[in-house]
C-alpha cells in the first residue's frame, strides 16, 4: 500500500524559527525526507504534501547511536544553531542550520 509508505518519513519538531538561506522556517511539525542527486544531498521539510524548506546535508555512514532504522531530531549546536540529523534505509545524513537571531 503505496499511502503508508508515504507516512514513514520521521516528524521533527522544530522549536525555534530557523533561518534558510532567505527565508525562515517557523517554529512547528515537519516531516523531513533527504534527496540525493548525483553527489549532493538535501533534507526536505514538509508539512503534509508542501514542500517549506530544504537545505543541503551531509551524507554519513553515522547512526548516531539511534535505535531505530528511520530518524531526524535536531541537536543544539552552541547557542546559535542547531544540527539536524536524519537516518534512513537509504541513508544518513546531517546538516547545521542557523536559528533566526
Amino acid at each position: 500500500d503505496e499511502s503508508k509508505k508515504e507516512d514513514t518519513h520521521p516528524v521533527v519538531s522544530i522549536p525555534v524559527e530557523l533561518q534558510i538561506a532567505e527565508s525562515v522556517l517557523p517554529v512547528g511539525h515537519y516531516q523531513v525526507q533527504a534527496e540525493k542527486d548525483g553527489d549532493e544531498v538535501f533534507l526536505k521539510f514538509y508539512q503534509s504534501q508542501y514542500l517549506m524548506a530544504q537545505v543541503p546535508a551531509i551524507e554519513t555512514n553515522d547512526d548516531f547511536g539511534e535505535d531505530t532504522i528511520t530518524f531526524a531530531k535536531w541537536i543544539p549546536e552552541g547557542d546559535n544553531k542547531i544540527k539536524l540529523i536524519f537516518g534512513s534505509m537509504d541513508l544518513n545524513a546531517y546538516t547545521f542550520i542557523n536559528i533566526k537571531e
